[in-house]
C-alpha cells in the first residue's frame, strides 16, 4: 500500500493528487480497465443527497468484504468489481465498482475506495479535504459506520455529479468517490450509488483460526456444480471434511504451488490443483462445516 506522505499544509504532492481527483468526479474518474473480474444492507449513517430515492431492494446484491482494513459494501448483481482497474495503489489499498466491465471505453457509473494511512494528519487537517471545500465544494458533517466523516460536494462544474466521503478509522483514512462518466448516466445511477454508500460498515478483520493438511476432493453439489472439500483427520477423528470457500466475498484465496505464489482460481483453471492433491489449507472456519480459504499449499 502507498503510504500518504501528507503533512500539515498543502503539500505539492497533494496538489497533484487532489487536480486528479477534481478532475474525476467532474469528468469521470481516473481509472482504466487492464481485465474484467468475476464480480445485510445495514444503513450508517450517511445522510444521502438531497431528493434521492435510496430506498432500493439490495437483498440480491453482491458483498465485498476487505479483510485487510476492516470494511464491506454492497453492490449491484450486475454491476463490476474490477480488481485492477485503477492506475494508483493495489488492492487491498484501493477497490472499484463500476456499471459497465470495460470501463475505458463504455459510460459508466462506478463507486472507488481508497485507503491511506494517516500518518501525522487526521480528518480535521486532511489537506484534500481542504483544497477541495477552497476549489468550491461544500462540506458536511457526517457520520459513516459510527465514525466521523465529512461529505464533500460541488455543483458548479457543468459536468459535476456524484460526490465525495472522507471518514477516518484507526491509522488510515478512508475515501469513497463516486459519480458517471456522463452526466446522462447520472439520473439514473444516483440512487444505486447512494445505496452502495449507505451499505458501506466497518467490521472486524477475519482473523485465521484453521490451518489442516489433507487431500483435496471435488464433487457435484445440487447445482451440479464443483464443490471443494478438504478431507483430513485428527486424532480419533479418521474422516474429517470441510467445503473450501474461495473468493468469498472477494476476500482473495491464494495458491502456492512449489513455492510460485498464484490465486487459486488460476491455479484451478491451469489444473495446478487437481482431486486427490495432497496440500495444507489456511483459512477461517465458517458455518455449515466450510472454510473460507486465505491460502492453500501444495
Amino acid at each position: 500500500m502507498k503510504k500518504s506522505t501528507n503533512n500539515k499544509g498543502i503539500s505539492p504532492v497533494a496538489v497533484v493528487i487532489i487536480i486528479v481527483l477534481i478532475i474525476a468526479i467532474g469528468g469521470g474518474f481516473w481509472y482504466f480497465l487492464i481485465r474484467k473480474e468475476n464480480v445485510n444492507t445495514n444503513s450508517v449513517n450517511i445522510t444521502p443527497a438531497a431528493n434521492t430515492n435510496t430506498s432500493l431492494d439490495t437483498t440480491d446484491w453482491q458483498t465485498f468484504q476487505n479483510n485487510t482494513y476492516g470494511y464491506q459494501l454492497k453492490f449491484p448483481k450486475d454491476w463490476y468489481y474490477i480488481a485492477d482497474a485503477m492506475t494508483g495503489p493495489l488492492p487491498p489499498a484501493t477497490a472499484f465498482f463500476s456499471s459497465v466491465d470495460a470501463v475505458a471505453t463504455y459510460k459508466y457509473a462506478s463507486l472507488a475506495i481508497l485507503v491511506s494511512s494517516l500518518m501525522d494528519e487526521s480528518l480535521d487537517t486532511w489537506s484534500e479535504v481542504e483544497l477541495l471545500v477552497a476549489d468550491g465544494y461544500s462540506k458536511k458533517s457526517i457520520k459513516v459506520g459510527g465514525e466521523d466523516g465529512f461529505r464533500l460536494e460541488r455543483s458548479t462544474h457543468p459536468a459535476d455529479n456524484g460526490a465525495i466521503i472522507y471518514t477516518a478509522k484507526g491509522d488510515y483514512m478512508f475515501r469513497l468517490s463516486w459519480g458517471a462518466t456522463d452526466q446522462s448516466l447520472w439520473p439514473a445511477n444516483e440512487a444505486i450509488l447512494e445505496a452502495i454508500i449507505n451499505s458501506f460498515e466497518f467490521i472486524d478483520i477475519l482473523e485465521k483460526d484453521f490451518t489442516k493438511e489433507g487431500n483435496i476432493t471435488i464433487y457435484l453439489g445440487d447445482t451440479e456444480t464443483e464443490n471443494w472439500q478438504l478431507v483430513y483427520e485428527e486424532a480419533g477423528n479418521p474422516a474429517l471434511s470441510v467445503d473450501l470457500l474461495f473468493d468469498y466475498h472477494y476476500i482473495p484465496s491464494v495458491c502456492v504451488i512449489d513455492e510460485e505464489e498464484t490465486t487459486c482460481q488460476e491455479a484451478i483453471d491451469e489444473g495446478l490443483i487437481e482431486s486427490g492433491d495432497r496440500v495444507t489449507v489456511e483459512g477461517v472456519g465458517f458455518e455449515n462445516d466450510q472454510v473460507i480459504v486465505f491460502k492453500i499449499t501444495k
